[in-house]
């Protein structure tokens, strides 16, 4: 939103615009309500059955545990089924959070009142990405003479931009590419000064953006709002104080520009103790492979300290968008984090080289028929070598290939026996790179709380919609940009980058005692990258036992450990 005069003007991307409709129906609200109405029953019947109060069950006895078992289901159930109504939507709408049926209500109400005019001094529009055809673009207006929209992205990825990217892909990322940008930008003026404290960078990306949707016919007549706002110079600008701040930007629509790439890579390339990635998605494997590469160099060149990555992200969780992740993943030696998908690898493995098997030890009589067999053997084998590139080795072959779906995952859940089981995954340990992914979890009671005796704690995954990265308490890069080919290369993002020791600091120390419960130092005051290592690791192992046994959390951070995504070609 910009607020300049007496006019504030907002946009919003097209997938995040809610139509025009009737607000949430009555049986909506009523069905959340029966809901919180139902636990309410529920918890108090199992808090009367474990006091004693109950005494048709008794306080032992096969009554009494049956009961116990029925209250705790229906909780479950009806845990789950509000939860529910708060999950991401992922191919309808925009992908935003599925709202309550009240605050749908609100938004909706909201909408309608500002395309009745009801809002006054509000204007607003929507952005989305032009075709270039030259004679539309003149018809448009001199500002669109040097657009740049789809074809110009998917020119930009053919030739190589994005490395190891298929056509296919290639192809879905520039017809559904949006625009991701998030700001605000707020222009005052005071009675003794014209001075307007707003960032001449971001002030030109949002007055392009806006003249871009503009009527065509208004263009030949009235100058767009960038010529409007020429004569504000950068001088005329309020000190931007102690903190510098460089504004950077994935743009395809001009020039191309990639500097939310450009930072990502100097910094992860400048790295000397730690990185920390916070991020919806961690579905970019080029960064991980220079991270990897950049620790073996210093091992080669004789430096004897590891480099430590930190990951805070989202499980896929779906049935499609896994390989990105999973090739991410396995560059840092993490893929057995993904055991679904690593099993629908091994399924496909021990069906190729069945089938080649069978090629090999029948070959046909028909001379046609046996260079038929060649050439279809050819390709299994390639298939196959593929299929090891991407981790998948006789071990895992035995371990996963069996295996059902819903067998993966009993993987992480204690044994009967014994209190200490082998964790179901092993890490590669890569040269002087230490890495740990986790993601983040919230429970009822809380995290730290104590249950009381007989109770049982319910946990919910936190989604992750942060995109942050902080390098060694010096540089911090805070964006829209997820990280994914998406966002480095045909979305429109928008991000501050600094290199400020003190805020990168401040980013590590609060969200690490926000996730971990701790963040350690050193006696200088730096980033103790080993003790915080150590810290992640056992506070995810202590959090695994606790969820196997349905007592609280200690912290949020709870292991990355994705169940139920199998491999699939990642379109985004």
């Amino acid at each position: 939103m910009t607020t300049h005069c007496r006019k504030a003007v907002m946009r919003f991307k097209p997938g995040g615009v809610m139509a025009r409709g009737r607000a949430a129906s009555d049986r909506s609200l009523e069905a959340r309500r029966i809901l919180e109405y139902r636990r309410t029953v529920h918890q108090h019947e199992l808090k009367k059955l474990r006091a004693g109060e109950l005494l048709y069950y008794g306080t032992s006895g096969y009554r009494y545990e049956q009961r116990e078992r029925e209250l705790q289901a229906i909780l479950l159930d009806v845990e789950n089924q509000l939860n529910g109504q708060g999950g991401y939507k992922k191919l309808t709408g925009s992908g935003a959070p599925g709202y309550s049926p009240e605050d749908e209500e609100y938004t909706r109400e909201w909408f309608n009142r500002l395309h009745d005019g009801r809002m006054q001094n509000v204007e607003f529009r929507t952005r989305d990405f032009s075709t270039e055809i030259p004679l539309i673009a003149a018809i448009r207006g001199p500002q669109m003479l040097h657009e740049r929209g789809r074809l110009s992205s998917l020119y930009r990825l053919i030739n190589g931009e994005a490395p190891d990217t298929k056509f296919a892909h290639m192809l879905l990322l520039t017809l559904f590419a949006s625009h991701h940008q998030k700001m605000v930008l707020v222009g005052r003026r005071t009675p003794r000064s014209k001075t307007r404290d707003m960032s001449y960078d971001l002030n030109h990306n949002y007055c392009a953006a806006w003249d871009r949707e503009t009527f065509w016919v208004k263009k030949w007549f009235t100058d767009g709002l960038l010529e409007q706002r020429q004569a504000i110079k950068s001088a005329n600008f309020k000190a931007a104080g102690s903190t510098m701040a460089q504004v950077c930007r994935t743009q395809p629509q001009e020039n191309a520009e990639t500097s939310i790439l450009e930072l990502y890579h100097k910094a992860l390339g400048n790295v000397r103790n730690y990185a920390y990635l916070e991020n919806q998605y961690f579905r970019y494997p080029a960064f991980a492979k220079q991270l990897r590469e950049l620790a073996a160099a210093y091992i080669a060149k004789g430096r004897d300290k590891d480099l430590y990555l930190f990951v805070v992200t989202n499980h896929p969780n779906d049935k499609s968008f896994s390989s990105t992740t999973y090739a991410t993943l396995q560059e840092l030696g993490q893929e057995q984090l993904m055991p679904q998908a690593q099993r629908t690898l091994a399924e496909d493995m021990l069906r190729k080289r069945g089938q080649l098997a069978h090629l090999e030890a029948n070959p046909h009589r028909d001379v046609y028929m046996q260079r038929a067999q060649l050439n279809r053997a050819e390709v299994l084998k390639r298939e196959i070598n593929e299929l090891e590139a991407k981790g998948v080795t006789p071990e895992v072959e035995q371990r996963l290939g069996g295996l059902k779906p819903e067998d993966i995952p009993e993987l992480g859940k204690a044994k009967d026996g014994g209190e200490e089981n082998e964790k179901p995954y092993t890490l590669k340990d890569l040269p002087g790179l230490k890495v740990v992914i986790g993601t983040l979890t919230t429970c009822t009671p809380e995290p730290g709380s104590t249950l009381l005796e007989g109770g049982q704690a319910y946990f919910r995954d936190i989604y992750v919609h942060s995109k942050l990265l902080v390098v060694d308490d010096v540089f911090s890069l805070l964006s829209s940009a997820n990280i994914n080919t998406r966002s480095m290369h045909t979305d429109s993002e928008l991000g501050l980058a600094a290199p400020d020791p003190e805020l990168a600091k401040h980013w590590r120390e609060e969200l690490w005692k926000m996730h971990a419960g701790k963040s350690f130092n050193d006696s200088k005051g730096r980033c103790e990258a080993a003790k915080n290592f150590k810290r992640w690791n056992e506070v995810m192992d202590e959090n695994w036992k606790n969820k196997n046994k349905n007592i609280p959390l200690i912290a949020h951070l709870t292991r990355f450990w994705d169940v139920e995504t199998p491999y699939a070609k990642a379109i985004d």
